[in-house]
């Protein structure tokens, strides 16, 4: 199936139910988005950290980012974008505040390339990545050093051409695994198999994983479009229903 048939056109105010994982697709680049959307539609620190980047492009991209990521948000909690509050955890992780609607939503974003992703459930910490899949000279080099032994030897089995493929597909599986757990680069990533997809994961075991009893997380796969891989890893012991949902370029703040 084409990845454009799985993404489906959202209701004004989406409903997200308990077993469900709602992941958002949108786009990075100019098209669609300049005369949509003005800085005022950010926070002053994002605003500020916009016009840090090197190239103005990268710049850009951010702020389209962002600026999607609150218009998404916005839906579910019924405000306008630029009042979505946020917090963070002890190790960085984005949260929600300011409103009961907020303490009870979680929600997790990725960009890469000219795609970004938005993951949000109900009640349930959740991590999500997207990969643009490109040529990088030292992914072998990546791949030892971050990948457990059995997945190491699940992608050498992988004939060459498809390879570096297949490399990207389990980054994007043990980056939502790890940013869901809100540990991030602290967790020891090659204590992580995440080589089974749609299923799930039983708790992590060894230095730097997760402590042994701790929740298991349920994985899937997800198809962002053409040269692009995927991934949604949700904390829970039961399998989700996941809802793609394609954000709208021309949505205006209001």
């Amino acid at each position: 199936m084409r990845p454009d048939v799985l993404w489906q056109v959202p209701d004004v105010h989406p409903t997200l139910v308990a077993d469900e994982v709602h992941v958002w697709r949108f786009r990075l680049d100019a098209a669609g988005q300049a005369s949509t959307w003005s800085p005022d539609s950010l926070s002053p620190d994002e605003a500020a950290r916009a016009h840090t980047f090197v190239f103005r492009e990268q710049g850009l991209r951010f702020a389209y980012g962002r600026v999607a990521q609150r218009r998404i948000l916005a839906r579910y909690l019924g405000c306008l974008p630029k009042d979505v509050a946020y917090s963070s955890s002890a190790y960085g992780k984005p949260e929600l505040v300011g409103s009961e609607k907020a303490s009870k939503l979680r929600f997790n974003a990725s960009n890469s390339g000219v795609l970004g992703l938005v993951a949000v459930t109900l009640g349930v910490d959740v991590g999500v990545d997207v990969e643009c899949v490109r040529p990088l000279p030292d992914w072998r080099l990546i791949a030892s050093r971050v990948l457990a032994d059995v997945e190491l030897r699940r992608l050498y089995d992988v004939l060459e051409p498809e390879r570096l493929a297949a490399f990207f597909h389990v980054w994007a599986r043990k980056e939502a695994v790890a940013k869901g757990t809100g540990l991030g680069l602290s967790l020891c990533w090659r204590t992580i198999d995440v080589t089974f997809a749609n299923a799930r994961l039983s708790p992590f075991d060894g230095d730097g994983g997760l402590p042994v009893g701790a929740d298991c997380w349920w994985l899937h796969d997800l198809d962002p479009g053409e040269n692009y891989v995927g991934a949604v890893a949700v904390r829970c012991g039961n399998s989700m229903r996941v809802r793609c949902l394609d954000a709208p370029l021309q949505a205006r703040d209001g």
